[in-house]
């Protein structure tokens, strides 16, 4: 004989019962949340564009990650902006007779974006800034205050902060933009791209295909320079720095050099005239010569051009933004 299934079945009403419930609860769960965010969306949107500024709207944007700016997909928090801006504000008040609000508002905020891109670009030539920068730059601050204690004084005086809130929103920027103009125009990488600029309008100079005047207008970074076509006029020793000199003195009339190393970048020099002049004491060579400068990036140039490819979100109502 078989054996009959005494289990009860669940019966089909009861099946779409409670799959109806669990819409249901799916449904309110989704409606809740969704009142939720338009709810902290309104409180961000008001304290960010309209500027409350009650203790709801404060403690909403110390505790969610409302953007005051976005650079390159990272945040710039509403709350830091505004800590930040707080700080300033007092110190303008402490320090300036004339300031606005609006003004240190937008420097702030520009600031905080300059110091993400700078981040970009230490990050890229793997700079660092390393605790001792940063206790070399506590040295400089306490030497020229007097002290440790007055220091701290003078932080909690024109900041309201403490030292270490002063060193991470402040001298760890300042030490990294230091560094970055120091290293980067002798970063292997830009004086590569330099060198290989400076050869390639060498060989062009070399082809004869064009003139150096017409070359060095075209290529040349020095603005003083370059629209006369590299004239440097007439000049004697002790006037260009060492390696152009050397360089410069050893050339014949109408010889060009090869590449010249210098603080400012790769020198391409035509020697036009060389004579001595007569003085009191003994006669004195000068030369008359054109060069054509390719130089090597320095920080500000690296970021002008990461500002201008980045992509950059300001969400703070300031005027004229």
């Amino acid at each position: 004989m078989e054996k009959k299934d005494t289990k009860p079945k669940r019966s089909c009403k009861a099946c779409e019962l409670f799959k109806k419930s669990n819409k249901k609860i799916l449904w309110m769960v989704v409606s809740s949340l969704v009142i939720l965010v338009c709810f902290f969306g309104v409180i961000g949107l008001g304290a960010i564009q309209l500027g409350w500024d009650n203790k709801v709207s404060n403690a909403m944007v110390g505790f969610f990650p409302y953007p005051a700016a976005i650079v390159d997909g990272d945040i710039i928090k509403y709350s830091d902006w505004k800590f930040e801006t707080e700080a300033v504000l007092l110190l303008s008040e402490k320090r300036l007779n004339d300031y606005s609000v609006e003004g240190v508002q937008k420097e702030v905020l520009q600031k905080m974006i300059y110091d993400e891109l700078m981040q970009e670009i230490a990050d890229d030539y793997k700079i660092e800034v390393t605790e001792a920068d940063m206790e070399t730059m506590m040295a400089s601050l306490v030497e020229q205050v007097g002290s440790p204690e007055e220091l701290e004084k003078n932080i909690k005086e024109f900041f309201n902060w403490d030292v270490e809130t002063f060193k991470e929103r402040v001298l760890y920027s300042d030490v990294l933009r230091e560094k970055l103009q120091k290293e980067i125009p002798l970063n292997e990488k830009n004086l590569k791209e330099a060198e290989e600029k400076a050869e390639d309008i060498l060989k062009e100079v070399e082809s004869g295909k064009k003139t150096f005047e017409e070359l060095a207008e075209a290529n040349s970074e020095d603005p003083g320079s370059a629209v006369q076509g590299g004239d440097l006029g007439w000049f004697p020793r002790g006037v260009m720095v060492s390696e152009f000199e050397e360089s410069v003195f050893t050339l014949n009339p109408g010889e060009v050099s090869g590449l010249v190393k210098t603080d400012f970048g790769y020198h391409i020099i035509k020697l036009e005239e060389k004579k001595t002049v007569e003085d009191e004491a003994e006669g004195q060579e000068q030369v008359k010569a054109r060069h054509i400068l390719i130089k090597t990036k320095t920080f500000d140039d690296y970021l002008a051009e990461v500002e201008k490819s980045a992509k950059i979100w300001k969400f703070v109502a300031l005027d004229g933004e």
